[in-house]
């Protein structure tokens, strides 16, 4: 079980016993906890990353990019919520540090318009066009963000983590 659940599944029990007739089961508020604490902590911990950096706008653009994204397209879901934290933060802290040429911002973004395009995706036009419009901002950090979202999108069959 992983660190995230094991907490979320002992706040669950308190707030069961604090009104049992008004809550929804433990396993349902257990899931429901976890998910907002790791969705939570990982924004939390890429925003301290990028504060102490001295990136907070970047690290937070990156954030809201990826997240944008992210609902608009979904992805790949790690079976663990340790796993899922610590690669998310690492990645979204990671984005503003990651210098591109033009040359490679402009592959990185074809790269993932292919993958949005013929990957199974909930929504197709708003994220193409969003990539299509970075091409013309030139924005490292928005290509990125895009581009490691577009990568979870990928089917990977053989990960059990």
């Amino acid at each position: 079980m992983s660190a995230i659940v094991y907490l979320s599944n002992k706040a669950a029990q308190v707030i069961k016993n604090a009104n049992p007739e008004q809550t929804s089961s433990v396993e349902r508020l257990t899931a429901l906890l976890a998910l907002q604490v790791n969705n939570c902590g990982v924004i939390v911990a890429t925003m301290l990353i990028g504060l102490l950096t001295g990136k907070p706008l970047e690290t937070a653009l990156g954030i809201a990019i990826f997240v944008i994204t992210r609902l608009l397209t979904g992805g790949f879901h790690f079976r663990n919520l340790d796993v899922c934290f610590l690669v998310s933060t690492a990645v979204l802290a990671a984005i503003p540090h990651i210098e591109l040429s033009i040359i490679v911002m402009v592959i990185t973004s074809l790269i993932s318009i292919v993958i949005t395009a013929f990957f199974p995706t909930k929504q197709k036009i708003l994220p193409i066009c969003i990539i299509i419009l970075n091409v013309f901002l030139s924005s490292p950090i928005i290509a990125l963000a895009i581009f490691f979202q577009s990568i979870s999108l990928l089917q990977f069959r053989r990960l059990q983590l």
